[in-house]
């Protein structure tokens, strides 16, 4: 009996030094992110008088829906961030990358339907039922009608990364009288034929390094593509680790979760949307029927792509025989090949650079020729 007692002792004293431990990293955990959210608060603070820095939760599709509006002048022309996945937000990574376009542009970040924020504020069962591309796209024309209307544009500019591209693009396929330009990056085309192209690549470079792991794993899943989800996460492993979804940094995982613990726009009950997944229904209506290619190739506002030569998830060249088809009033595909599916938080000046390279002198275009008009 005595012997029974001193273990339950040990075992007690254990577990309440597990406790004790666990505390005390989740309290310096607390105190960490605390530290890295004021600086991000402090170092993006929007301090201009004509200047914009707000969230706000806005009825879209008959759900709330949130948008974070920045800018250091509310004259500036608005750019829309379409975020990719469905469900990929980047509202919470956006300081990671946005600062500097906000000196030449008004900044929207949406979380779209059941996606982050957005997530938490309706009722996500019921939500999940409504979704569809038509849907989404819809939501789309409703925000860009509620800023045009917020921030008094008549037109604005949509910039929109992987599955937000295809969004984008069939809105400003439909309403090109919205918008001033469309940037497409990570641009989806045909995600059926890109992972084609991808599982190819893959088991190239797998073969190349005489990676057997990779090589078994892959083998397993042929023939692809196919409808089994399992193969697409096989395939989503190898692109990670050969560098086709963030090129260049070899531990992303930790790298995505420092850039969260940084985020001052999203509470730690938010940040837990990312142990979430879309429905699996909804992302295999994504995955197996779009095609761009069956919207035709006029547009009639100016069309431009920033590509990572290192893309594994939508493939350059894939991406690059779509662009060659396209005609409209000014169109533009620019490389970065230091980059992958996500050259915004990869090269981050230098996307900068072609926001203010290629779409300022669009938005002076055209307020000249209101100018004139107006004479």
């Amino acid at each position: 009996m005595k012997d029974n007692n001193i273990n339950r002792n040990y075992v007690k004293k254990g577990l309440i030094a597990i406790f004790v431990f666990v505390a005390l990293i989740l309290l310096g955990l607390s105190v960490i992110r605390s530290n890295w959210k004021n600086d991000v608060v402090n170092s993006r603070a929007i301090q201009s008088a004509n200047g914009i820095e707000t969230t706000e939760k806005v009825s879209i599709g008959g759900i709330d829906q949130y948008l974070n509006i920045r800018g250091t002048d509310k004259n500036n022309p608005v750019i829309l961030f379409v975020h990719g996945g469905p469900g990929n937000v980047m509202m919470p990574f956006s300081h990671a990358f946005q600062n500097e376009w906000e000196t030449d542009f008004t900044v929207v970040q949406w979380d779209q339907r059941n996606a982050g924020k957005t997530y938490f504020a309706n009722d996500r069962a019921l939500v999940a039922k409504t979704m569809s591309v038509d849907r989404m796209v819809k939501d789309l024309l409703e925000v860009t009608q509620y800023l045009r209307l917020r921030l008094n544009r008549e037109k604005i500019f949509l910039v929109a990364h992987s599955w937000g591209s295809v969004m984008g693009t069939i809105a400003v396929k439909q309403r090109p009288e919205l918008y001033q330009a469309y940037l497409g990056t990570g641009q989806v085309v045909a995600p059926w034929e890109a992972d084609k192209y991808n599982y190819a690549k893959i088991l190239e470079i797998a073969n190349a390094k005489n990676n057997q792991e990779a090589i078994s794993e892959l083998k397993t899943i042929s023939p692809f593509p196919n409808r089994n989800m399992e193969g697409l996460d096989v395939l989503g492993k190898w692109v990670d680790e050969f560098g086709g979804f963030y090129y260049g940094e070899e531990n992303v995982a930790l790298t995505m979760i420092e850039l969260l613990l940084r985020s001052p726009d999203y509470s730690l009950k938010e940040l837990s949307y990312f142990f979430s997944m879309p429905p699996k229904e909804w992302f295999e209506e994504v995955m197996y029927s779009i095609d761009l290619n069956t919207l035709g190739y006029d547009f009639e506002v100016p069309m431009i792509y920033v590509m990572g030569e290192q893309e594994l998830i939508t493939p350059y060249p894939i991406v690059e025989n779509y662009f060659k088809k396209i005609r409209s009033p000014y169109k533009k595909l620019v490389s970065f090949g230091n980059s992958a599916h996500m050259p915004m938080l990869s090269q981050p000046n230098k996307f900068a650079e072609v926001l203010k390279t290629e779409l300022l002198p669009l938005a002076s275009m055209e307020k000249k020729a209101k100018e004139r008009i107006a004479l």
